[in-house]
């Protein structure tokens, strides 16, 4: 079956049911309703006697005639340039089930046969137009190829949207194979067009049975263009009758093909409905309702009214009331035809004949004769075809306005698009190439040095830094100066500056919005040195004596001790150092992607060499790391002559202050029968012990004592070599352990991050091979843009000049 279409895609806001030509004269009815009865004087006179010859050519030579021509010639012009995919063209559509009479309604506008089986014959839409320039009849057919197999619009390059198909056809009765062929060149695109010229109806139909790759139904279209000197100027698509009788899938197809065109506000929807059916039982009555629910731009077309028997009376009157515009109302209103029948057909009347016999048939019979005295126009495919072409005429004019400016509008967001692709590859690679790299390697350098505008990879690498130091900070010597550190708390810090410092480096290391790193303020969990007491100082001195004079301490003493502390120190330092590396990588990774990105091969070319090579420069700068490590093994040593005694003296005077105040430091036991936790020997507690001592000496004659008198009573030379010792290890601890965090952090920025910084543009040019005398060609391809740019950028460049040619064209036509 074949339904009317002049094929648009996407809706514009033009109304239809306000496009009709204001100088059309309206009757109405009881109710006040208005009912379209015709254009103009000069038009009605003339299409109403569309048998006459003479009227018909006055008609075509008309200045409305020719502006009719023009105006649906530009269509036709736009949808083969491809516009109906781009633009919404405005469109006349009729819908209807089977059986509703549509391909012959078809047949009868379009002077031509089409094919007729039992079920539905039409599969994919087939679009007519139909031009009266004069000379003889001439159909040329046409394939429009725009979507593939799943029903995706295809790439512009793809698309064909005027592909011819077969010969100038001369011979009317010709046409119908030729249609027959031409819709299994749609359903079957695997088939050579030249095989499909030579087959005969029955082998078309055998080929649709036997061969599981042809489709059910397609959104690709068969156009066929018609010159017809006896026609009046117009466009329609055959769509897919709705089927009840098929496959669900099928059903479900063929009713969204219909929904999409119809939901289109400058549609022009045309029913067909049966005269021998209810209309509440249409389907295509139901989807137009849903599209068009104000009926402003829906047209009702009655077929078959010969079918209505003398006895059915009601129906008559059922379909009076809606002609007349009493029921079931539409804005344009409804058209009434009858078309030839089967015997007629195989007669081959002629069109004028088939209009004659529709004209006496409506001039007698009921109820038909009563409306047409008042409604004539409203009646016969003449009347039918003027009424709708100037429909027509009116949507196309109103809609050109709004079809310049979607042009304007898709033009500056194809333009949008094309700016955003990365710039077409160079006709010079080498140059274009030795650019990208030399930008690769300065944004590297930047980022090193800190000279960039995004300094995240310096922050992150200052909060592994910080981290780093305070795992170095948690290595210093534990010294407890007490006889027994299992008895005492454990005191403050001997250098309580050093608080501030822990503090503002464990904020550092957890901010991750200021340092880009997502540390942690808690130390890493790492071995410590372990608390020593008197005693443990003491032994060590002891085991560490060898030749030396008396009152002597050894330095090995203090080696030892020093030992405990430095010995500790590799496992954060390497640690930071593969922390750093790692975040070295991924930023190598993210600039790769950033500057070569856009091409694939050289991309993952550059990025696995990368890769290869930063091996090499962890291995070097690991042994110059271990070097800076090594360097606080042996010899212990600084010339750092300020710091060094002024932190012994800070230190010594602490140790020996925690020593004669041990009893604040005491672990007390309220009550050994009842075990509760242990706690300090508080403040006001040791003032009353202290004022008991006092009072108790006085008691035994040594008056005039103060507390700070009490402190002589320490044995003091009982652990001074041990204080002094733990003074002179922890002060050298400090001094060590400030040029450490220094020099591991310096070490990895110069040994590591410099010098991939500063080597790496040398070893990629020379790994691209600039010298080689295949050189062009070779990083011309390395060049080339990834398949997903390519096609993207194609695309868009054939969406641009297609939308510069629509432009010019509805620039050039005049209104």
């Amino acid at each position: 079956m074949l339904s009317f279409l002049l094929f648009g895609r996407r809706g514009t806001q033009a109304s239809v049911g306000n496009q009709v030509n204001q100088d059309q004269t309206h009757g109405g009815n009881a109710n006040g309703t208005s009912v379209a009865t015709g254009g103009d004087s000069d038009d009605r006179e003339l299409d109403m006697d569309h048998s006459n010859s003479r009227s018909t050519n006055l008609l075509h030579d008309s200045a409305y005639a020719r502006r009719r021509r023009e105006l649906l010639g530009l269509r036709q012009e736009l949808a083969d340039m491809g516009a109906d995919t781009l633009i919404d063209l405005p469109c006349v559509a009729v819908i209807g089930g089977q059986s509703a009479g549509k391909s012959s309604l078809v047949e009868a506008v379009s002077g031509i046969s089409v094919p007729r089986d039992s079920g539905t014959c039409t599969r994919c839409p087939t679009e007519c137009s139909m031009t009266s320039i004069g000379g003889q009849w001439s159909c040329q057919i046409f394939l429009r190829i725009i979507f593939d197999d799943a029903g995706v619009l295809l790439p512009f390059r793809q698309r064909k949207s005027s592909q011819p198909f077969g010969p100038l056809i001369t011979n009317k009765a010709e046409i119908e194979l030729w249609l027959r062929r031409a819709q299994m060149a749609i359903l079957s695109r695997h088939t050579s067009p030249e095989v499909l010229y030579s087959m005969s109806a029955e082998q078309l139909k055998s080929h649709a049975a036997t061969d599981p790759r042809v489709a059910k139904f397609s959104k690709n279209v068969v156009c066929i263009k018609i010159n017809d000197p006896d026609s009046t100027d117009l466009s329609f698509i055959d769509l897919p009758g709705l089927v009840q009788n098929e496959a669900p899938q099928a059903i479900d197809l063929v009713r969204t093909l219909v929904e999409d065109v119809i939901k289109r506000d400058t549609t022009i929807v045309l029913v067909t409905i049966p005269a021998s059916d209810d209309m509440e039982n249409q389907q295509a009555v139901l989807l137009a309702r849903q599209a068009d629910p104000d009926g402003r731009r829906t047209v009702g077309i009655i077929t078959k009214p010969d079918s209505l028997t003398s006895g059915a009376s009601s129906a008559r009157e059922k379909w009076k009331m809606i002609l007349t515009g009493r029921s079931h109302i539409l804005t344009n209103g409804y058209y009434c035809v009858r078309l030839p029948d089967d015997d007629e057909r195989s007669r081959n009347i002629t069109r004028a004949e088939a209009d004659t016999i529709a004209d006496n048939f409506f001039k007698v019979t009921s109820p038909w004769k009563d409306v047409m005295q008042t409604y004539p126009n409203r009646f016969g495919i003449p009347n039918f075809v003027s009424e709708i072409s100037k429909l027509l005429m009116k949507v196309i004019e109103d809609a050109l306005p709004k079809l310049r400016r979607t042009v304007a509008d898709l033009l500056k967001e194809n333009e949008r698009q094309l700016a955003e692709l990365p710039a077409p590859p160079s006709e010079n690679p080498i140059v274009e190439l030795l650019e990208l790299v030399t930008n690769f390697c300065s944004e590297l350098h930047q980022t090193v040095f800190g000279q960039h505008e995004d300094k995240r990879f310096v922050q992150k690498n200052r909060a592994r830094y910080s981290m780093f130091k305070l795992a170095i900070r948690a290595t210093a010597p534990d010294f407890r100066p007490f006889d027994d550190y299992t008895k005492y708390n454990e005191p403050e810090s001997p250098l309580p500056e050093e608080n501030d410092e822990i503090n503002d480096d464990a904020s550092l290391s957890s901010a991750p919005t200021a340092a880009g790193y997502n540390g942690n303020a808690n130390l890493p969990v790492r071995d410590k040195p372990r608390p020593l007491d008197l005693w443990g100082v003491r032994k060590v001195i002891q085991e560490s004596i060898a030749w030396e004079l008396k009152n002597t301490i050894p330095f090995d003493a203090k080696k030892v001790l020093i030992k405990q502390s430095t010995g500790l120190w590799d496992a954060p330092a390497i640690e930071c150092f593969e922390a750093v590396f790692s975040e070295l990588g991924e930023h190598l990774d993210v600039l790769v992607t950033k500057h070569f990105g856009r091409y694939h091969r050289l991309c993952e070319i550059l990025r696995t060499f990368i890769r290869s090579e930063l091996p090499a420069y962890h291995e070097q700068a690991l042994v110059d790391l271990r070097k800076t490590i090594a360097l606080e093994k042996n010899p212990f040593f600084t010339q750092n002559v300020q710091d060094l005694p002024a932190t012994r003296e800070k230190c010594f005077v602490f140790y020996r202050r925690v020593y004669w105040n041990a009893l604040g430091y005491l672990i007390v036991v309220k009550d050994s029968r009842t075990p509760s936790p242990a706690y300090h020997y508080n403040h006001s507690q040791r003032e009353e012990d202290e004022a008991a001592a006092l009072r108790a000496l006085a008691k035994i004659g040594y008056r005039g004592l103060s507390v700070a008198d009490l402190r002589h009573l320490h044995p003091r030379e009982a652990f001074d070599e041990e204080l002094s010792v733990m003074a002179d290890v922890r002060a050298y601890f400090q001094v060590a352990y400030k040029r450490f965090i220094d020099n591991i952090p310096l070490t990895i920025e110069h040994s590591l991050n410099q010098v991939v910084a500063t080597t790496l543009k040398r070893s990629v040019l020379t790994h691209l091979q600039f010298d080689d005398p295949q050189a062009s060609e070779r990083l011309k391809d390395l060049l080339g843009e990834s398949s997903e740019v390519s096609r993207r950028r194609s695309n868009l460049q054939e969406h641009r000049r297609r939308l510069i040619a629509i432009e010019q064209k509805l620039t050039a036509f005049q209104l």
